[in-house]
C-alpha cells in the first residue's frame, strides 16, 4: 500500500509552495518518486515526513523578517534526517562512493584510449567517403577520448547502483545527494525578489521606453516562448552534431524590441545553430520575468567565468546535470512544467544512438519520452538546418 491520499497531498502542497531556487528541481523528483511509490508506508512515511519537514523550513526563507541563519541551521538539520532516511548519510554510502569514483577513474583511463580510436577511425572513413580533408580524424578522435572518458568513469557506479538498488532507490539518492549541492544558491546574498524588480526595470525602459501601461500589459497578458533543441557540437566541429547530443535552451522577445532573451547553462548560444526540436509554449509576461530572474540568479553560480570553473567542473555531469537539467530547473522553479526537449533523437546517426542509450542506462532520472512529430508539442525537424526566428 503507498502514501496516504493525505501524506501525498501534503507533500504536493509544501513542494508546490516551496521557495524558488535550484533545489526545487530535486524536490520535485524526490516528491515524484515517493507519491508514486508502491511500497509500504512504513517505508515511506519517514521519508515523506523528514521531506514535508524540511520543505517547510526552506519555505520560512520566503518572510524576508525571519532570522535566515537559524532558518539554515533548522534546513540543515532537516536535510541530515532525511539523509539518515534514505540512507545517503552514513560511513558505508560514503566510503563506496569513493570506492566507485577511484575505480571510475581508472576505468576512465582503460576506456578513453579506446573511444579515441574508435572516433579516429569513424573520422577518417567519413572524410575518405566524402573526400574531405582529414579533419574529421581529429575531431572524432578528440570527441571519442571525451566520451569513452566519460563511460568509464560513470560505468562501475551505474553497474553497482543497477545490480544492487531498485530504480527507485537509486533516484531517491540521487535527488537527495544533488539536493545538498543546491544548498548554496540559499546563501547568495542577492534575493530573487530584487533581482526581478531589477530586470522588470530594465525592461521597462529597454522594451517598452518607459511606457508602463505597457508593461502593466505585458505582466498580466499570455506570450510565446520557445524551448529549443540544437545539435550540440561544444564549439568543436560541425562533423560531430547529431553523435553527441543536443543542447537545449529557452529562447523568446519581448514587446518585438531589443534584443531577443535566451536562457541557458553557461556562456549565451549561437543563435544561427540549427535548431533540431520546437516546443512552443506560452505563459504569462510576469512569468517570463521570474524565468529571467531566476536565470540570473542561478548564473552567479553557472556563468563560464574563471571563478565559478570548479563549481561547473564538479557539477556538470552530461545527461544528468547538464544544460536539459538547468532549463528544467529554471521552468520548475518558477511553476512551469519541465521540458520535452531530448538529449538524443531517434534521427540521430548510429553512434548517436548508443550514446543516447548509454546516457539512458547512467541516468538515475527517469528518461523523457522522445517525441517524434508534432505531437506532445514538440515539432522535431528531421532535416536540421532551420534556423530560431
Amino acid at each position: 500500500m503507498p502514501l496516504s491520499d493525505t501524506k501525498k497531498k501534503s507533500l504536493e502542497g509544501v513542494i508546490n509552495k516551496c521557495a524558488e531556487f535550484e533545489g526545487k528541481y530535486y524536490l520535485l523528483h524526490l516528491g515524484n518518486v515517493l507519491i508514486n511509490s508502491k511500497k509500504d508506508p512504513r517505508e515511506l512515511d519517514p521519508i515523506a515526513d523528514t521531506l514535508i519537514k524540511l520543505i517547510q523550513d526552506i519555505n520560512k526563507l520566503k518572510n524576508k523578517d525571519s532570522n535566515k541563519e537559524q532558518i539554515i541551521k533548522e534546513i540543515s538539520i532537516s536535510y541530515q534526517k532525511l539523509a539518515k532516511e534514505t540512507g545517503t548519510n552514513g560511513v558505508f554510502y560514503h566510503s563506496t562512493r569513493l570506492i566507485l569514483g577511484l575505480g571510475g577513474v581508472i576505468l576512465a583511463a582503460i576506456i578513453a584510449p579506446i573511444g579515441a580510436i574508435i572516433g579516429l577511425t569513424a573520422g577518417t572513413l567519413k572524410d575518405i567517403c566524402n573526400l574531405n580533408l582529414p579533419t574529421g580524424a581529429f575531431f572524432g578522435g578528440l570527441a571519442g577520448s571525451c566520451i569513452g572518458g566519460m563511460i568509464g568513469y560513470r560505468l562501475l557506479d551505474s553497474l553497482v547502483d543497477n545490480a544492487f538498488k531498485n530504480k527507485e532507490k537509486r533516484a531517491i539518492c540521487h535527488s537527495v545527494t544533488m539536493l545538498k549541492e543546491t544548498f548554496e544558491s540559499l546563501l547568495i546574498p542577492m534575493e530573487i525578489d530584487s533581482i526581478e524588480e531589477a530586470i522588470k526595470k530594465e525592461v521597462l525602459e529597454e522594451n517598452f521606453g518607459g511606457n508602463q501601461e505597457g508593461f502593466s500589459c505585458f505582466l498580466q497578458q499570455k506570450h510565446s516562448y520557445q524551448i529549443l533543441g540544437a545539435r550540440a557540437n561544444f564549439g568543436l566541429s560541425d562533423k560531430l552534431k547529431g553523435v553527441i547530443g543536443h543542447h537545449s535552451f529557452i529562447k523568446f522577445a519581448i514587446n518585438n524590441t531589443g534584443k531577443t532573451k535566451t536562457i541557458e547553462f553557461g556562456g549565451p548560444s549561437d543563435l544561427e545553430t540549427d535548431i533540431s526540436q520546437i516546443e512552443a509554449r506560452k505563459t504569462t509576461g510576469a512569468q517570463l520575468i521570474r524565468m529571467l530572474a531566476m536565470h540570473r540568479l542561478l548564473q552567479q553560480e553557472y556563468s563560464l567565468s574563471l571563478k565559478n570553473l570548479p563549481t561547473i567542473f564538479q557539477r556538470y555531469v552530461a545527461g544528468t546535470n547538464d544544460c536539459h537539467t538547468y532549463v528544467d530547473k529554471i521552468l520548475q522553479a518558477v511553476g512551469e512544467p519541465p521540458s520535452k526537449i531530448t538529449r538524443f533523437l531517434k534521427q540521430d546517426n548510429a553512434f548517436g544512438r548508443v550514446i543516447g542509450s548509454l546516457f539512458q542506462f547512467f541516468s538515475p532520472e527517469a528518461p523523457k519520452k522522445a517525441a517524434e512529430t508534432l505531437c506532445d508539442e514538440v515539432l522535431i525537424l528531421t532535416q536540421p538546418g532551420k534556423k530560431s526566428d
